[in-house]
């Protein structure tokens, strides 16, 4: 059984027979199924659907690399910026052994941010916004999995185990196979106290509150963002915060966090109809 199978074991600790198992109490409260566990279980190989095996390494097949290729000139043309093309990676648990079918192309753009002007936070922001319009215009599956696309800053570390040129056809960083202690009952015991914290700004929601809600969201994820950040410079893939970070995204939550803000703008925004009698 490897670390991260125990970890999904943790989640059945046994409580007595007439009582739901902690595992079925953590399915029912933060909405997780088999399914969504497993994802944080490592596979033996690279995903076959992606990958072709080159010896003692891996090679992206043809048909995927070409058109991952497609997709991110594509993007790189939408973002209207002439300031050249680095590269375009492929990281995330799709270039690395703990990929699932709720993994995605996690598709980068390489670009030198400087060149676009020299306030890289106006620059993040713009990119982050032609992302969002593109995502909202497009749902581009490649084997099932979803691509998402990324414009990320030359200079910028990445934390990925598995880093694979789409451009170059050749592994930037090549994952290796680990075996990793996990402390199962940390990352479920952070994951009830993050999923608690998401539940108590629904509230608010259900209220009406919808600026202390769009308040509420963006303290929480600005920090769950350096909450995962924090992990990954520590301990990289597997630290107890980056695999809080997926279980919270894989059930669900983080979704429902982005949702609220969005529609307590939109019912912010809105005058009702007022009907005359």
């Amino acid at each position: 059984m490897t670390p991260l199978t125990e970890l999904l074991e943790a989640l059945k600790i046994l409580q007595p027979t007439n009582t739901p198992t902690l595992y079925l109490y953590y399915m029912e409260e933060y909405n997780l199924d088999k399914a969504s566990a497993s994802t944080l279980e490592d596979n033996n190989t690279l995903s076959p659907e992606v990958w072709d095996k080159d010896g003692d390494s891996y090679k992206m097949k043809t048909e995927i690399s070409e058109r991952l290729m497609e997709i991110a000139n594509d993007f790189y043309e939408f973002l209207k910026v002439d300031v050249g093309l680095i590269d375009v990676t492929l990281t995330g648990s799709l270039s690395n052994y703990n990929y699932s079918r709720y993994s995605d192309f996690d598709l980068h753009l390489i670009i030198d941010y400087d060149k676009v002007d020299a306030d890289h936070e106006i620059v993040d922001d713009f990119f982050n916004m032609k992302k969002t319009i593109w995502n909202t215009r497009h749902d581009i599956t490649i084997k099932d999995f979803d691509v998402e696309v990324y414009a990320q800053d030359v200079n910028e570390p990445h934390h990925s185990t598995g880093v694979y040129s789409v451009k170059n056809d050749e592994w930037l960083v090549e994952p290796e196979k680990q075996e990793v202690n996990v402390d199962k009952n940390e990352v479920y015991k952070k994951s009830k106290s993050w999923a608690k914290q998401i539940d108590n700004i629904e509230k608010f929601y259900k209220k009406g509150k919808y600026n202390k809600v769009i308040g509420l969201v963006d303290k929480l994820k600005e920090k769950l963002k350096n909450y995962r950040s924090i992990g990954l410079d520590k301990k990289g893939e597997y630290a107890i915060e980056n695999l809080v970070f997926k279980v919270l995204r894989r059930s669900g939550y983080i979704g429902r966090l982005n949702d609220m803000k969005e529609d307590s703008y939109d019912e912010k925004m809105t005058i009702k109809e007022y009907n005359k009698k």
